[in-house]
């Protein structure tokens, strides 16, 4: 990745450890956490680099410094003990990973090699491990956070082929390796971010070339998705299917156990937060309350979790709605890069990261988290220069 002058200058050991953290991601994700944590020592070395990167991001950093102190404060009131409020400090510790700096021709190198790392793991996997297996988790804990993974990088690598390339044929092939790696995953979240990003790179070719080809090339790409999607056998489209047998007069009735428990969820969790809006009900009670509910309710095909797979309404039901509030000013800090190199990139990762947190709560979820906040992190400005760019 790096030339081997570089190999031990200390911007040369944080890159390298970055982008061994990343393609383990989908070696053995373990594993890719050491190298996480080297990641974050060797920037936190660079102190005084690191010190002039945060002052350049300062309003985001404060942003984070107070969200961070709010869970904290909501915690102390809740009694809440530390394994709760992990991924809720991982916005304040993978700060450091603002100094990261990934030039393009990494990047692009970066999401070609994770492709064919993820399809050697998903070929292995399928034939010598576990060939019955119905759906893929890849090196995840949970098959959404990997379906997220896999459909972001598809997204980032068409970006990536369509605009930055002149030669755009391992990146075109990238992006079907991760599209159907998701397929496999058969989660239906992430389409909604796959079909507002494509119609987002069409807007920016609009914008960027006058040429009819750049901006129907979108569209093309998403015609064929859905006619896929819609008109084959494979399991995601018996799935997608199943939305539209939803019973919006008794949810409770609703076939599709996972569209069941979700309707229920959203449900209780709006219940408990028109209780206590203010403070929410502490993230360890969450668990107990919904058991109690479903027991006083004798609802029995609905099983009680610790978060209601909706990142905005578990946020708001575990620590009240300012949470949200100071969650939001981080994403729109986020947004609000005016680095032009950097800003299509990054509202296509928010754009994915929110529609995902739509239905997958990312805070109780170490690995997907940690994925999105690290990609963030490093697009934002290095330099005073940068954050001024308009």
């Amino acid at each position: 990745m790096i030339s081997p002058k570089k190999y031990f200058n200390i911007n040369g050991l944080q890159i390298t450890s970055f982008v061994l953290y990343f393609i383990f991601n989908f070696i053995a994700r373990d594993i890719g956490n050491i190298f996480l944590l080297l990641t974050l020592i060797f920037c936190l070395i660079d102190y005084r680099s690191l010190y002039k990167v945060l002052i350049v991001n300062a309003k985001l950093v404060t942003a984070v410094v107070l969200f961070t102190i709010y869970i904290c404060v909501m915690a102390y009131y809740h009694s809440s003990p530390l394994n709760e409020l992990d991924n809720y400090f991982r916005l304040l510790l993978l700060l450091p990973l603002l100094l990261i700096v990934l030039s393009e021709g990494v990047i692009i190198r970066l999401l070609c090699i994770c492709a064919l790392v993820g399809l050697i793991h998903w070929f292995f996997n399928h034939i010598f491990i576990d060939h019955e297996i119905r759906r893929y988790a890849g090196t995840s804990s949970s098959i959404i956070t990997f379906a997220n993974m896999c459909a972001t990088l598809s997204m980032l690598s068409l970006y990536y082929a369509l605009y930055k390339t002149e030669n755009p044929s391992l990146l075109i092939l990238s992006a079907i390796i991760y599209f159907f790696l998701y397929t496999e995953t058969e989660t239906r979240g992430p389409l909604i971010g796959i079909i507002i990003v494509i119609i987002y790179l069409a807007f920016i070719a609009i914008r960027k070339f006058k040429s009819m080809k750049y901006y129907m090339l979108p569209f093309l790409i998403l015609s064929m998705i859905t006619l896929a999607v819609m008109t084959t056998h494979h399991p995601l489209t018996e799935r997608i299917k199943g939305i539209g047998k939803i019973n919006f007069i008794d949810p409770m009735k609703t076939h599709d156990m996972s569209l069941r428990e979700r309707i229920y969820y959203i449900k209780y969790s709006m219940e408990e937060v028109n209780e206590r809006p203010i403070t929410g009900i502490g993230p360890q009670n969450v668990h107990s309350r919904m058991l109690q509910k479903i027991k006083e309710q004798k609802l029995t095909k609905i099983t009680p979790r610790d978060h209601v797979h909706n990142e905005f309404f578990d946020i708001v039901l575990k620590f009240g709605f300012m949470s949200l509030i100071l969650l939001f000013q981080i994403y729109f800090l986020i947004l609000n890069n005016k680095n032009r190199e950097n800003h299509i990139l990054i509202n296509i990762l928010m754009i994915m990261f929110i529609s995902s947190q739509l239905f997958q709560s990312q805070f109780a979820h170490h690995q997907a988290i940690t994925f999105f906040l690290g990609l963030l992190y490093i697009l934002q400005p290095k330099t005073r220069s940068q954050s001024k760019v308009e």
